[in-house]
């Protein structure tokens, strides 16, 4: 019998090594091989410090060779901070509600970021329960984490939102009772908190561009050389004397560190530099400001080098990257930033694909640590998750790990940011440079622009900054810089062109002091014969009435406009009586500039109270016409209306009568919107009794002598 035929290798494999049903076992195999292959690489190039059961604190025992997870930048100087701080705001009332405070999420969190790495947390007493929730749970902690592994950074001067107290005896009061409340020995670092509420205000502004503070406005700011030692007033001295006890704790051991905190930049350089150039004339060691390095404002980092090499500051440190919760979903509705603002930051939020607080923390993260001046950054941590995800992202930020992109989101964001401007502020500017227009040359038209065209130009570079910013808007301040144009100046400047050309050279004329008086919106030495100052309080009121002439709704716009020719630098006090108006200061301390000038507008409207104007609207539909309502301004006229509409034409009767009986209502005018289809008008306008006109024509007129009242009708506004 034949032997059967041997088969072939190939139809061997296929049969026994590559079946149909074999290959399920291949793919699961191949895929345990490939997961090992990368786990062993990950061991082998990652880090070779893990948490287990019996390694339960690996970071007190981590060798200067050995890789970890945790954020290991240990930043220069001498507190050796890390590059994130834990923010301890977050246990109080302002971001969470006590039963988050209370419960056991604070005290996991705090242990993943001493875990992480994170050896340094920032507190107040102003924070409420902040420093005795975090005492509580460093005292369960101490074991772990022993006194000596992290910083303590507290502030003391705050108590509530309006209440400060920066007595020396105060300040020692409180920094030992934030001893007892965080249950330790000794504090790295205690801050005066919110030092711009304390000190003596100079600066021209509270808000807007600050930067120029450090150059053409450092006088307005206080920030010009040769002042940086000048006490202002009470509130500085009590900044130095607040600071002196805190060099007395920190000679005794109690402090480690000291410094100030607070929001305007300006202001912080002032004082630093006021405590460098007071006894002892030693600079602060450590200064924290929030917001300012953030991605909706970095300012922080223009101030940099001024405050590490004029102030002498040995620590800088940024706060709050997510600019106090206004950088995330639901910023909490205390925030102080303006609607358009926050809907700007919304609208930024909307341009970036993920997480918009990833991509914000991240800028600030950044834009700190070793590579950025040595500075850390403060974050505010509620939950593990947000311990985990701060992490996550300052691993990504120092790896570069989708860097462009984030680059690309971070300048899109800004761009959209920047748009947040108040749309009426190019507005006011145009009118406050029609103002100096009318100043400077009397009038605007296209033949004054071409005579003064030197003039007109060096107006636009000093009343706007490079960027576009408004910047030295005040008429006796530009006077100083820009000379006005005259007869002489114009002999003056071509005497020089003509000098010039022969070769003789400039025309050395006296120099102007743009900035000599210590007041920018003030000249220096100014000096009358007579002394006086006039006042015009100037009042429009708006209201809103119904058919039977009752008033609605109504608001008083006013604004005082003030004549002033007065010697030297005088300090005005402008004293207000009526209560209703002005219910709190009751005064106005100024020092007025030269001339005319608009000291203040205001707008009082009564306590809206929609429901009771509408009861008393109803309750007059009798006919009845009164006073309005009690939340109303008082209306010194009534006015009643009665209308007929017929196809077409229509007719109506307007009662215009007095309310006043010690004086006339004078120079009344009352217009009347018609509407794009009225072509003429029959109009009868009379006074106590007669009539005074009627006509025709497309602008027709009626009036009387005796009765002083007219009547007009303009085709072209259809205005009667």
């Amino acid at each position: 019998m034949p032997a059967a035929p041997k088969p072939s290798l190939r139809a061997h494999l296929m049969k026994n090594w590559f079946a149909v049903e074999a290959i399920p076992i291949y793919v699961i195999i191949g895929g345990v091989v490939v997961g090992a292959s990368w786990y062993i690489k990950r061991l082998a190039t990652g880090p070779s410090i893990i948490w287990t059961k019996n390694n339960p604190t690996p970071w007190n025992t981590i060798k200067p060779d050995e890789g970890t997870k945790m954020v290991e930048d240990t930043l220069d100087g001498p507190l050796g901070l890390p590059a994130i701080v834990y923010g301890a705001g977050t246990f109080s009332n302002q971001y969470n509600p006590d039963e988050h405070i209370h419960g056991d999420i604070p005290f996991r969190t705090v242990r993943l970021a001493l875990r992480y790495g994170i050896r340094a947390i920032d507190t107040s007493v102003y924070y409420g329960p902040s420093e005795v929730v975090l005492g509580n749970i460093l005292e369960k902690l101490r074991d772990e984490f022993p006194r000596s592994s992290y910083k303590l950074m507290t502030k003391c001067g705050r108590y509530g939102v309006s209440t400060f107290d920066y007595s020396p005896k105060t300040i020692r009061e409180s920094v030992k009772r934030s001893l007892e409340r965080l249950k330790t020995d000794y504090l790295d670092v205690v801050y005066l908190h919110d030092v711009e509420f304390v000190c003596d205000k100079i600066a021209p502004r509270s808000t807007g561009n600050v930067s120029a503070a450090l150059s053409e406005e450092a006088e307005a700011f206080g920030l010009a050389p040769g002042g940086e030692g000048k006490i202002r007033g009470e509130g500085d001295q009590k900044i130095l004397n607040a600071f002196n006890e805190l060099r007395k704790l920190k000679e005794e051991g109690l402090v480690r560190q000291i410094g100030i905190t607070g929001y305007p930049l300006p202001t912080l350089l002032r004082l630093a530099l006021l405590i460098l150039h007071n006894p002892p004339y030693e600079p602060i060691d450590v200064m924290l400001s929030y917001s300012h390095l953030c991605l909706q404002n970095s300012v922080f980092a223009q101030f940099v080098p001024q405050l590490k090499e004029r102030a002498k500051i040995r620590t800088l440190v940024a706060a709050s990257p997510l600019s106090m919760g206004l950088l995330t979903k639901q910023p909490p509705g205390w925030h102080p930033a303006p609607p358009e603002l926050k809907a700007a930051i919304e609208a930024a939020g909307a341009s970036w694909e993920g997480d918009f607080v990833d991509l914000a923390l991240g800028y600030s993260l950044s834009e700190t640590g070793i590579a950025k001046g040595n500075i850390p950054l403060v974050a505010g941590f509620s939950s593990p998750r947000e311990v985990h995800e701060c992490v996550r992202i300052w691993r990504e930020v120092r790896e570069g790990t989708n860097s462009e992109a984030r680059k690309t989101g971070e300048e899109r964001a800004k761009e959209v940011i920047k748009s947040a401007a108040d749309p009426l502020l190019g507005f006011a500017f145009l009118q406050t440079f029609i103002d100096i227009f009318q100043e400077y040359f009397g009038g605007i038209s296209l033949a004054i622009v071409k005579d003064n065209f030197d003039v007109v130009y060096q107006l636009l570079e000093e009343t706007l900054d490079s960027v576009g910013h408004p910047l030295t808007t005040s008429h006796n301040a530009l006077r100083d810089i820009v000379l006005p144009p005259s007869l002489f100046s114009k002999l003056l400047n071509a005497a020089s062109a003509n000098l010039a050309a022969i070769g003789a050279g400039p025309v050395h004329t006296p120099p102007v002091g743009p900035f000599s008086s210590p007041i920018p919106w003030r000249k220096a030495g100014v000096k009358y014969a007579s002394n006086e100052m006039y006042i015009d309080v100037n009042e429009d009121l708006r209201a809103i009435v119904n058919k039977h002439g009752v008033p609605l709704t109504s608001t008083v716009c006013g604004k005082l406009d003030v004549a002033c020719r007065l010697s030297g630098t005088p300090d005005c006090i402008l004293t207000f009586t009526n209560p209703q108006r002005w219910t709190r200061e009751k005064s106005m301390s100024f020092v007025p500039p030269d001339g005319h000038f608009v000291l203040a507008e205001y707008r009082y409207t009564p306590n809206p109270n929609p429901s009771s104007a509408l009861r008393f609207a109803n309750s007059s539909s009798s006919g009845a016409a009164g006073a309005g309502p009690k939340e109303a301004v008082p209306i010194p006229f009534a006015i009643k209306a009665r209308f007929e509409i017929e196809d077409t034409t229509a007719s109506f009767n307007l009662t215009f009568s007095s309310r006043l009986a010690t004086r006339p209502i004078e120079q009344v005018v009352i217009e009347l919107n018609l509407g794009e289809e009225a072509h003429a008008i029959k109009c009868v306008a009379s006074r106590e009794s007669g009539g005074l006109g009627r006509g025709l024509s497309s602008l027709e007129t009626g009036m009387s002598a005796s009765s002083s009242a007219s009547w007009a009708f303009d085709s072209r506004k259809k205005v009667g």
